[in-house]
């Protein structure tokens, strides 16, 4: 028997809509920040300013995940089986399907030839995930399998070892990062490190009690963080020559800063005017299937010569955001009045 103090709530309901446009846009502006040098710095800027901007959307859904799923109490079995059949069916679906595509499109453009290759390509594809995006997935699987066991201690733990851990968790971060951990001792602090943060981060946050106070606390966390973000990335890309991608990981202390100050906001904010909204429910609810299949109309679009650059950033990075949700939308849609569809379409 499951415990339900946590519900869905509306403010996690638009958290995870506004997130999963965020990831959209996120991998729309994605090619203007890797081409540091080689497109106006005008529009480079804009890429750097908003990926620094969307950073938070992986992090807002591990902070969903261990909001929703941490204080639950069910039986191992019982947990894996509902939760890990949910996550892996539409992703062996749309491994296969970005598979078959870029098996073909390989094939198409003569890029492998012997048999040695091919295997290379396969095996490649199939150990970091057959598109850019499904690393997510592989991610969450382990999150998942940690978390009946996790959820043990969160339940009985005082705020102040939450605080403990989260602690020694964002020290962790420092001392993973090549440009600061020059300075720090060799520490073996791998037991508070990964992606197990962000869950306990937004049980942590969930659960505190709403004040308008930490709203603006929020607030400042997030700008600081984004802040950081741009800058350090731009200032490392000049000296470097080329683009500086170590202050955008989702595991820098930047962006867990940035993270943690927009899930502040979510959880104190007023969202009246969302509330109840059809589009931001439908949103909400196919957001594992819009991620999966976002990429797919983002290749699509890619063959019509519509991206970013298309036409000004300005207009193209917007147009071609909500060309992606809502084909991404009509996608998820369409699988689940399929038979079956309701075990792939996510």
């Amino acid at each position: 028997m499951e415990n339900s103090r946590i519900v869905k709530t509306d403010w996690v309901i638009i958290t995870r809509a506004i997130s999963t446009c965020a990831v959209i846009l996120l991998h729309v502006v994605a090619p203007i920040a890797n081409n540091f040098g080689k497109i106006p710095e005008d529009s480079w800027w804009l890429g750097n300013i908003i990926n620094s901007l969307t950073r938070f959307c992986v992090p807002s859904f591990l902070m969903i995940t261990g909001y929703l799923l941490l204080p639950k109490v069910s039986s191992l079995g019982e947990f894996l089986k509902k939760r890990l059949i949910r996550v892996l069916l539409p992703f062996f679906f749309w491994s296969l399907a970005y598979l078959a595509y870029f098996t073909w499109s390989h094939w198409n453009k003569g890029d492998v030839a012997g048999s040695s290759e091919w295997i290379s390509f396969f095996s490649d594809k199939l150990k970091f995930g057959t598109a850019f995006h499904l690393w997510y997935i592989y991610m969450l699987v382990g999150i998942y399998l940690i978390i009946p066991i996790l959820s043990r201690w969160v339940i009985q733990a005082t705020r102040k070892e939450l605080q403990y851990f989260l602690i020694f968790w964002i020290v962790l971060l420092f001392f993973d990062m090549k440009s600061l951990n020059l300075w720090f001792p060799d520490f073996d602090l791998r037991y508070f490190s990964g992606y197990i943060g962000y869950p306990v981060l937004g049980f942590y946050i969930g659960t505190s009690e709403k004040h308008r106070e930490r709203l603006w606390h929020g607030v400042f966390m997030f700008i600081t963080g984004v802040l950081i973000t741009a800058l350090a990335t731009s200032y490392f890309s000049q000296t470097t020559g080329s683009w500086h991608p170590e202050f955008n990981a989702y595991l820098s202390p930047n962006v867990v800063l940035a993270s943690a100050g927009m899930f502040l906001i979510f959880r104190n904010m007023n969202f009246t005017i969302l509330r109840g909204r059809k589009f931001v429910d439908s949103i909400s609810e196919r957001s594992y299937g819009i991620y999966l299949a976002h990429i797919s109309v983002m290749i699509m679009l890619s063959y019509l010569g519509i991206d970013w650059a298309f036409i000004h950033p300005s207009l193209g990075i917007p147009l071609t955001t909500l060309l992606c949700l809502f084909g991404g939308w009509a996608i998820t849609a369409i699988l689940s009045k399929l038979p079956w569809g309701k075990y792939i379409s996510g």
